[in-house]
């Protein structure tokens, strides 16, 4: 007896809870852990170093803002490459090739000369930061073999859980009592050990075919991902979606990805294969993924700057009162994980996402005098529902995909969560610098207006949820 949620050679199944993980896939994900966790903390450390390098450079904050800008542009023009390289050189081969890129950008990086030319090994980072990002996921669903997916999932999000958390109290502490150099300096000795345990342990694939390079694809995708993002996060400083900065980029991306829709449905072999929005279940579970996104990611910025502008606390002391938030969803990870396999990622979800509304409710009532225990104690039932949501919701959109597709099906759900996380953070920024300004109101309502957005959005994940495969007994 097995819980599945289709049959067929080229579809994954949900197994039950006594059947776990092999020792090769949790290897595989252990090795992939380590790999990750430069990329997470050189993201945190490098935007809490912004202010430091706009002094140490003599430029302007909004030149120096190129330094997280370039990494974010350059990581939407790459994610579309993976799945050609991937059937070019191999899982394993891309994998190595990435972790070299991210340890040659970081110890450029660290050597810079000066702005442009750290701006420069930004780009090199995000090339390799980008492609380790999208074929992770793929690289777990073939060593799985499509079993104890979401558990999986669970164990390779401990790095986008805990350093983001942790990575502004590293980053202010090397800034305090070492030089800048030392926030890129910190990715080697991590990225070292990441490339040499996978080029020890990571198994070999059958690399090498050869695949056509769609070079108008991947421009038209590629670019048009970039100008939408930069569009996108442009609306923050402008306060306004309608600004010239914001739409007009914006509108061209839309185009060139309406370029690209069209370009792939005239050749045999597009660089992003888009018929994975056929599987059902894929793209109910993606257009979830991308709303959570949106509105987990308004919390994610609104969330320290609660701290830092109703209360007054430094980035320090913001970082560590998130603290327990990302020890709820450590709580609750691993059974998250578990109860997807078994049971399908509808009721999970649905759970996490109403945890999650429940306790972003008390935000919108909340303000510089509250207790810190009580905003701890909100915090931590917060982060008991998070686990609930996004892992769980990538693992279900990967239950019914062949396997032929998963490289396609891994660009998209990393394209589409971009896009939701721009989006988030783009409309928490548009609702304070509103609320603060043109809304006449006090910074305390601003926050609270902004959090009731993100309740109602967090909200209509569950209800999204609802629309989630659950697993179906079938006989073995």
């Amino acid at each position: 007896m097995s819980l599945a949620v289709s049959t067929g050679d080229n579809k994954t199944e949900l197994p039950e809870q006594s059947s776990g993980p092999s020792k090769a896939a949790v290897r595989l994900v252990l090795i992939l852990v380590v790999s990750m966790i430069a990329p997470q903390l050189d993201g945190t450390i490098t935007n809490v170093a912004l202010k430091t390098l706009s002094g140490t450079f003599n430029s302007p904050l909004s030149s120096v803002q190129w330094v997280s800008t370039a990494y974010m542009l350059a990581t939407a023009v790459m994610i579309p490459i993976t799945g050609w390289a991937a059937k070019r050189l191999g899982d394993k081969n891309l994998w190595l090739v990435a972790c070299a890129l991210f340890l040659a950008g970081s110890i450029g990086a660290a050597m810079a000369w000066n702005l442009y030319s750290l701006i420069a090994w930004r780009v090199v980072q995000a090339a390799g930061g980008a492609v380790e990002a999208t074929l992770m996921m793929v690289m777990v669903m073939k060593a799985a073999g499509g079993k104890n997916i979401a558990s999986l999932a669970a164990t390779l999000s401990l790095p986008a859980l805990i350093v983001p958390i942790f990575g502004p109290l590293v980053g202010g502490a090397i800034l305090t009592h070492l030089s800048w150099h030392w926030i890129f300096w910190i990715n080697v000795p991590i990225s070292l050990a990441g490339l040499v345990l996978a080029a020890l342990y990571l198994p070999k694939d059958d690399g090498g075919h050869k695949h056509p390079f769609d070079a108008i694809g991947l421009a038209l995708a590629g670019v048009g991902t970039a100008a939408l993002l930069y569009g996108i996060s442009q609306a923050g400083s402008a306060g306004s979606f309608g600004a010239p900065q914001v739409v007009i980029p914006g509108l061209c991306g839309l185009a060139l990805l309406a370029g690209f829709v069209a370009w792939t449905r005239h050749i045999i072999n597009p660089a992003v294969d888009l018929k994975v929005f056929a599987v059902r279940s894929f793209s109910i579970a993606t257009l979830a993924l991308t709303f959570a996104s949106f509105a987990l990611y308004g919390a994610t910025l609104l969330l320290p700057l609660f701290w830092q502008t109703l209360r007054g606390a430094t980035a320090l002391a913001a970082g560590a009162a998130l603290i327990p938030q990302a020890l709820g969803s450590l709580v609750t990870r691993t059974t998250a994980g578990k109860m997807t396999d078994r049971f399908g990622a509808r009721w999970v979800v649905f759970i996490g996402a109403v945890i999650t509304t429940g306790a972003t409710v008390p935000f919108i009532f909340m303000g510089a005098d509250t207790s810190w225990i009580i905003l701890a104690i909100v915090l931590f039932i917060r982060g008991l529902g998070l686990s609930g949501i996004v892992m769980p919701t990538i693992a279900a959109s990967y239950f019914d995909m062949p396997k032929q597709q998963l490289d396609s099906a891994s660009i998209v759900s990393r394209v589409m969560q971009s896009v939701g996380n721009a989006f988030g953070a783009a409309v928490a920024a548009v609702l304070l610098e509103w609320g603060m300004s043109a809304g006449g109101m006090t910074a305390t309502g601003a926050f609270h207006m902004a959090f009731i957005v993100v309740t109602v959005l967090t909200l209509a994940v569950a209800g999204l949820a609802l629309c989630l495969k659950t697993a179906r007994k079938t006989a073995a």
